[in-house]
This record gives structure tokens, sequence and C-alpha cells, in this order.
């Protein structure tokens, strides 16, 4: 897809409000950046948010294919190292274990985990 507002428009799960996300016709909101690539090198520090982790039992996230665990997935289209850390939808801080997704509003994703909807940053 040549941009994330063009891919969420027409994904079938995608409505309105993740393309207001995204920006959609107006400016972004103020904090609604991307952050950096999956942290790198040692093991990532500590999460400090207290937002609730994306339950795989989750309708959205079953409809995703949503795993914690991306290395674990059995899903014909996961191939490694595809992780929500280095997806276009991820926007979590370098170092931490879990950070937000377009996808699931007011949810952390693993930052190792996995979705059908994974699209590689960059």
């Amino acid at each position: 897809m040549s941009t994330r507002r063009r891919f969420i428009s027409l994904a079938p799960w995608a409505g309105a409000s993740l393309l207001a996300a995204c920006g959609g016709d107006k400016a972004a909101p103020s904090g609604a950046t991307q952050a950096a690539a999956a942290p790198a090198g040692n093991a990532p520090a500590a999460n400090t948010s207290n937002k609730p982790l994306v339950d795989p039992a989750d309708p959205a996230a079953v409809g995703l294919a949503y795993i914690p665990r991306g290395s674990e997935s059995k899903h014909p289209r996961y191939a490694a190292p595809a992780a929500c850390g280095n997806c276009i939808m991820y926007g979590g801080k370098a170092g931490e274990m879990q950070g937000t997704c377009a996808l699931f509003m007011g949810q952390h994703v693993a930052v190792n985990g996995w979705c059908s909807a994974y699209n590689r940053r960059g």
C-alpha cells in the first residue's frame, strides 16, 4: 500500500475512527506521532504504562490473528522478523515492551506481537 490512510480505508474492519486517528482529512492530534523502530540490542526496559494489553481472545484481535509473540504465529502470512515493533501502525517508544497500535485504540500491543494487518515500516 502506498499510504497508511489508503491501507486503512481498504481494510474491511477499519472504520472512520481509524481514519480520523491517522489524520484523515484533518491534522493529526498532538501526540499522535509514530515512534522509532523496535528496541534493539539489550533487553527492553520495563514498561511504565498503565494501558491494558490487547487480549488475544478479544474479537478484534481474533479477527486480525493478533498474537503477543509473533514468532509463535502459525498464520500463513507471518514471516520473521515481522513484529509489532517494526510495523507502520506501532507507536511505542524505543526500549519499552509494549506500545500503541492504530488498530487497537486505548490498548497496547506487545513489541514482539504480530497480526495479519502487519505492514513493515520503512
